[in-house]
């Protein structure tokens, strides 16, 4: 059985966009404060790269190999969940690398500070 932990996506497209928003600055705030990659080759955002493996991670994933497959067989309707132009998903090595330069202290706060507010706003929808 396919399940997730995440909350139910956004109702509406204005809602979307404000969520996309927020999880970009997430992303960029991460990105400003560790190492930057280089520009050539690069086919994955640090923001997708993330949120592949949050879902992995709330689908139950605990290890970077785990992760990786998870996402692997999920490839398509990840791909077009996250807007991508392919399915082709990240090896485990590039999770690796960009993981190497991200300070796990400022992601934990980052995220955890991310996903404070979508409870509270979706517990205000309720």
């Amino acid at each position: 059985m396919d399940y997730s932990t995440l909350p139910p996506p956004p109702v509406s497209i204005a809602e979307a966009k404000k969520w996309y928003k927020r999880c970009a600055t997430v992303c960029m705030k991460l990105a400003s404060r560790s190492r930057s990659r280089r520009e050539a080759g690069k086919r994955y955002s640090l923001a997708v790269l993330i949120g592949l493996l949050c879902r992995a991670e709330a689908a139950g994933q605990t290890t970077l190999k785990g992760a990786t497959e998870w996402v692997r067989l999920r490839a398509e309707p990840l791909a077009a969940s996250f807007g991508l132009k392919r399915t082709a998903m990240p090896c485990q090595m590039t999770y690796k690398r960009i993981l190497d330069g991200i300070d796990a202290q400022v992601l934990n706060e980052l995220l955890s500070a991310f996903f404070t507010r979508l409870r509270d706003d979706l517990s205000l929808r309720e």
